[in-house]
């Protein structure tokens, strides 16, 4: 006889439970042996196992409990799934509960990549009379660092670098430089990063450049030297190596050395020809 009572208990729960499984086909529900609801989206069902998601983060963690927990399933097209037909006799909670995924551990260095622009100003370009920005965009979940660059001489002299640049043109003066370049940096997400990339820059100078002009004077032939202001550039490619210290979310700097070939117009020979280098010692703001 009470035995049969509690048969009838559990039959009348499970009828309950099919009662409130149609009140929302949204999502499939999970009905406990403890009592407890889950929202959730059924992903599998095995001999021993139900496998789930939670209902408000469906791309988040898969979840597991074992059939013997599970009374049913109630599905969002509106079928139910009886898993455990005798569940144990207990009184069910009034209230929903719902799986919670624990908060992932942060990198305490995240803040320090929020910003993906970085504007500075190279600190030793200004040693050699050069006024250089550098603006760089991070990509690729901070992996790939783009850069471009301008600069301009506002120094009429001839500082070291700008020296063997403009050596072998005539009273040479460098105008500007302008860069593309781009940096893949291999290290992980903390707070110095070491990074190695490629670097091309275009530079334009003026000069004197002297002409022989040829003049008939009384049927003699004459030649006539003239001095006149032109232009000429030089292109350099070269590998980079360097450094990117985030000091702050917003101040930043990065040092680095690029070594590379030449190639000069109108072309000479000398000292213009040599591998280049060139050095930054770059800090700015971080966006």
């Amino acid at each position: 006889m009470a035995q049969n009572r509690i048969l009838m208990k559990q039959r009348c729960l499970i009828i309950l439970f099919l009662m409130v499984a149609y009140t929302t086909f949204s999502q499939d529900i999970i009905y406990t042996t403890a009592g407890n609801k889950y929202r959730a989206k059924v992903v599998e069902i095995n001999s021993y196992e139900v496998k789930y998601k939670d209902f408000d983060n469906p791309d988040g963690p898969t979840y597991v409990i074992t059939k013997s927990d599970v009374v049913l399933i109630n599905y969002q097209n509106g079928t139910t799934e009886v898993i455990n037909p005798n569940p144990p006799n207990y009184s069910p909670n009034k209230t929903e509960t719902y799986a919670v995924k624990k908060p992932e551990k942060k990198n305490p260095n995240e803040i320090y990549y929020v910003g993906k622009n970085f504007l500075s100003l190279n600190a030793l370009a200004l040693m050699n009379g050069d006024l250089a920005v550098f603006y760089d965009r991070e990509i690729l979940n901070n992996k790939l660092g783009l850069t471009a660059m301008g600069s301009y001489n506002f120094n009429n002299s001839k500082p070291f670098f700008n020296g063997l640049f403009t050596h072998d043109y005539p009273n040479a003066k460098k105008e500007f430089d302008a860069g593309l370049g781009a940096n893949f940096f291999p290290s992980d997400r903390g707070r110095a990063q070491y990074f190695v990339g490629l670097f091309g820059k275009y530079m334009q100078m003026k000069y004197d450049k002297t002409e022989l002009h040829d003049t008939t004077i009384s049927g003699f032939v004459f030649q006539k030297t003239t001095i006149a202001r032109a232009t000429a550039s030089q292109l350099m490619v070269g590998v980079t190596n360097g450094l990117l210290v985030r000091v702050s979310p917003q101040f930043n700097f990065k040092i680095f050395a690029t070594i590379g070939l030449t190639s000069n117009s109108p072309a000479v020979t000398g000292s213009a020809n040599y591998p280049k280098i060139y050095l930054g010692y770059c800090f700015g703001y971080r966006f």
